[in-house]
């Protein structure tokens, strides 16, 4: 107030600037100046109270997600798959030492890859001039699909929404998994399925690599 006082007197020669400046650090300091005796401006301080509520909201609901435990980047550990008559065969497409990656996305996405290690190469980077025989094989090879995906923790699934895939078949389907999780270990199970004829049942196990980002929405 000593300081107001000091700038009216310094007004003397304009006595109506003095009165509007002093009406405005009056009001300045009955307004502003508590919040700023307290070290912070209430504004910004009910702001980060604001963002740690939200936070706190999205990390709470992110929980009671039933997709939240399997979301993260997983490697292909191993496939193993059996014949009809429950004798464990080696896959026809990958091989027996397979390499693939999973991901699991907060937001409800997903993409997969899996593949077949030493693939033989094609004559060249143009695929319309490889031979047939050529690229059946790196096709046969590869399988991928990207799209959403939801889980049903009471039948113990999660159902992958495919959107786009490297068997056009599988565009626009419903690919359905059981699945097993135990620590940072997935086993995945298809429903059977038949390759080159024969009937076939697999499982693909997934090591979780790294967690989706904690602040992912």
């Amino acid at each position: 107030m000593h300081l107001l006082v000091s700038r009216f007197r310094a007004f003397g020669q304009w006595p109506w600037l003095a009165l509007v400046v002093a009406a405005a650090g009056t009001v300045f300091y009955w307004a502003a100046g508590p919040a700023y005796q307290a070290g912070a401006p209430a504004a910004i301080a009910y702001g980060n109270g604001e963002a740690a509520a939200g936070s706190l909201d999205a990390q709470a609901a992110r929980q009671t997600d039933p997709r939240s435990k399997l979301f993260g980047v997983w490697k292909l550990v191993c496939i193993e798959e059996r014949d009809d008559q429950g004798r464990l065969v080696e896959p026809l497409d990958y091989g027996s030492n397979p390499i693939g990656m999973l991901i699991y996305y907060p937001s409800g996405h997903m993409s997969v890859h899996a593949m077949r290690r030493g693939r033989a190469k094609l004559p060249s980077d143009d695929l319309h001039s490889a031979p047939a025989e050529a690229a059946k094989a790196a096709l046969v090879g590869y399988n991928a699909y990207f799209g959403t995906f939801e889980v049903d923790a009471q039948k113990g699934v999660v159902i992958h929404h495919v959107e786009g895939a490297m068997i056009p078949n599988w565009e626009g389907s419903k690919q359905v998994r059981r699945f097993t999780l135990q620590d940072d270990k997935l086993v995945l199970e298809p429903p059977q399925f038949q390759a080159a004829g024969q009937q076939r049942t697999r499982r693909l196990t997934w090591q979780r690599i790294a967690p989706a980002a904690p602040d992912a929405k």
